[in-house]
C-alpha cells in the first residue's frame, strides 16, 4: 500500500516529471489522461477485458466446483490438479505461449489477452469458489430436493443465491488481477 500511495502523491505533482515528494499539487495529469481518448479507449478495453476475466474464471471455477460435488477424492484431485497448475506457471511464460498459440491460428488479440488473464487468475477464484460450495450447508441443499427441485433449479434457487456473495469477491479479485 505504501508504494502505491507514493505513486498516487507523486502523480499530484505539478511538475513536468514524477519527483516524490511532490513540490506543488496538481491534478494536471489526471485531467490530461482523461481529456485523451487514447487513454479513455485504452481504460475502456481494459475494463471490458477484466469484466469478461471476472465472468469467465467465476463461471468455470463454479462449472468445475458443482461437478466436484459428492466426487470421488481421485477424481477431485484430478480436477484440482488441472485447475490450480496454471498458477505454478510463470506469467511471461504464459504470455509467450498463448502468443505462439494465438498468431498462428488467428485468434482475435483481446480474445487471446482474455484467455491469457483468466488462465492466469483461474487457480485462485477456483480455490474462492471450491471453498464456499465445501461451505455450503447440506440441508438447505437437501430440503430443496425433499421438496422436489430438478437439480438445475436447485442451483438457481438454492446454490447461486447462497454463494452470491462470494462469488462476487472471486469476481472482484479476478478483475483486480486482470
Amino acid at each position: 500500500a505504501s508504494p502505491l500511495a507514493c505513486l498516487v502523491l507523486a502523480s499530484l505533482g505539478d511538475g513536468r516529471l514524477l519527483v516524490f515528494p511532490p513540490s506543488g499539487l496538481s491534478g494536471r495529469w489526471f485531467v490530461e489522461a482523461l481529456a485523451s481518448s487514447e487513454w479513455r479507449a485504452a481504460a475502456l478495453r481494459s475494463a471490458l477485458v477484466a469484466l469478461a476475466v471476472a465472468v469467465l474464471s467465476v463461471c468455470a471455477s463454479f462449472c468445475a466446483a458443482l461437478y466436484l460435488e459428492g466426487r470421488s477424492m481421485r477424481r477431485t484431485l484430478a480436477v484440482d490438479t488441472l485447475l490450480l497448475l496454471p498458477g505454478l506457471v510463470p506469467p511471461i511464460v504464459l504470455a509467450l505461449g498463448m502468443g505462439r498459440l494465438a498468431l498462428p491460428i488467428g485468434l482475435d488479440p483481446w480474445l487471446a489477452l482474455t484467455l491469457a488473464h483468466s488462465q492466469l487468475v483461474l487457480p485462485v477464484t477456483y480455490l474462492l469458489v471450491r471453498a464456499a460450495m465445501i461451505d455450503l450447508d447440506r440441508d438447505l441443499l437437501r430440503a430443496a430436493m425433499d421438496l422436489g427441485a430438478r437439480p438445475g433449479a436447485m442451483v438457481l434457487a438454492v446454490i447461486l443465491p447462497l454463494l452470491r456473495t462470494r462469488l462476487a469477491v472471486a469476481a472482484a479479485f479476478a478483475m483486480a488481477v486482470s
